[in-house]
């Protein structure tokens, strides 16, 4: 391939791009058109710096990510929020190449910053992508309203939303190239692991305690059809059955605003602590990204600085905060199962006070068995809330460099 410079230009292949550790840098006006790159952004892409001057970002689109992709950027763009996703990108000579994107509103346009995919959590990405892009095609999907594939996404690996998702594979990412400092050494390390470690055993406790109290709304039917075999109707087996139906509902509700869909709490502090990461990180990345720019270029990102350190600081001090919700809704449902485990307790009284109990010690057994696990996961996750709140709280304590 040739450049502007006159040489012959060699397009990096897929398998070099995956064992390079570059910082691909872009700045963009708010249209997406590009101003500068630097060095490693040209050579990824296969053409010059000069090339990519005044085209718009759309020159690298790849048709492998789905719709659903961009209209997130752009979404969370025009309401200036940092965001991060995984793109596939596609070179001058039409190869194909993936990073992990993160893109920071500026005033007049936005900052990219991309790295090629390092961590483990990549693994279903490109699958995921391709399927959601065949159904684009076929069904004609607004992307707009194809949230799906970002649920999809998420779910394939464990978590309950797409920001959860996101916060683990910004701190997998950065871990694997000890952007924020290893643990061993560094303050802020060790408190980012102690959030990454604590977010991924959060986010995966969530998924199982849906899925526990999707199981336990099936138990108050089979005791109702238990009791129509063994008493009249409205006797106190079905009294306690549809006790503990009314109760659950309640409980159910409160639980899909913690943990059952992208604004419940917990993807809320999931979504604070992405933006401190990708914030934090793109700190440290631009400072290593400026010494190679020119020297306009280094004063835009000097200058740049010092309002990404005060976005952290906020963003760090909403993460703290979204934590603390988390941990009282937690023991607010803590409490509210307390009420569960006593209809729960009266069952088992009726049980036992019936010569011919039929199907129901068996009913009840599966109560206990479903009570112990969502108890379990409860404590879990206000747990892990804390120490994420705990860990911010470090972070917070220190200086937080522009």
């Amino acid at each position: 391939m040739t450049g502007t410079g006159g040489g012959a230009r060699r397009v990096t292949t897929r398998a070099e791009i995956h064992q390079i550790d570059d910082i691909l840098y872009s700045r963009a006006d708010s249209d997406g058109i590009i101003r500068t790159v630097n060095d490693a952004f040209a050579r990824f892409s296969g053409y010059s710096a000069a090339q990519l001057a005044g085209q718009s970002h759309h020159v690298l689109r790849d048709p492998q990510t789905p719709g659903a992709i961009y209209d997130l950027l752009w979404r969370k763009l025009g309401t200036r929020q940092p965001t991060a996703t995984y793109l596939c990108s596609r070179t001058r000579a039409g190869e194909s190449y993936w990073v992990l994107a993160m893109v920071l509103p500026l005033e007049d346009g936005f900052i990219s910053l991309h790295l090629p995919p390092r961590a483990e959590i990549f693994a279903d990405v490109p699958g995921i992508y391709r399927e959601s892009v065949a159904r684009e095609d076929e069904d004609r999907t607004d992307p707009e309203r194809n949230a799906i594939t970002l649920r999809r996404l998420a779910l394939a690996r464990g978590f309950p939303g797409y920001d959860s998702f996101v916060a683990c594979a910004l701190a997998q990412e950065f871990a694997a190239r000890g952007i924020m400092g290893t643990p061993a050494a560094d303050l802020r390390g060790r408190a980012l692991s102690a959030m990454t470690e604590s977010l991924v055993l959060g986010m995966q406790g969530q998924v199982g305690l849906i899925r526990s109290f999707e199981g336990l709304q099936l138990i108050p039917n089979n005791m109702q059809i238990v009791a129509s075999r063994l008493e009249p109707t409205g006797g106190p087996v079905s009294a306690i059955a549809e006790n503990y139906r009314a109760s659950s509902r309640g409980i159910s509700c409160r639980l899909q605003a913690f943990v059952g869909h992208d604004e419940g709490l917990c993807e809320l502090a999931a979504r604070g602590l992405s933006h401190v990461l990708i914030l934090l990180g793109a700190i440290r990345m631009l400072r290593d990204v400026g010494q190679e720019m020119s020297d306009a270029e280094r004063g835009q990102l000097k200058a740049t600085g010092p309002r990404l350190a005060l976005a952290a600081q906020r963003a760090v001090g909403e993460t703290i905060a979204a934590s603390a919700r988390v941990s009282r809704a937690g023991a607010e449902i803590r409490r509210h199962m307390l009420a569960l485990d006593t209809i729960r307790v009266l069952g088992r009284v009726e049980c036992c006070r019936m010569q011919e109990a039929g199907g129901l010690a068996s009913t009840i057994d599966q109560l206990d068995v479903f009570h112990a696990e969502i108890r379990s996961r409860l404590e879990t996750i206000v747990q892990l809330s804390e120490v994420i709140g705990a860990a911010m709280g470090e972070v917070e304590a220190m200086a937080i460099p522009g």
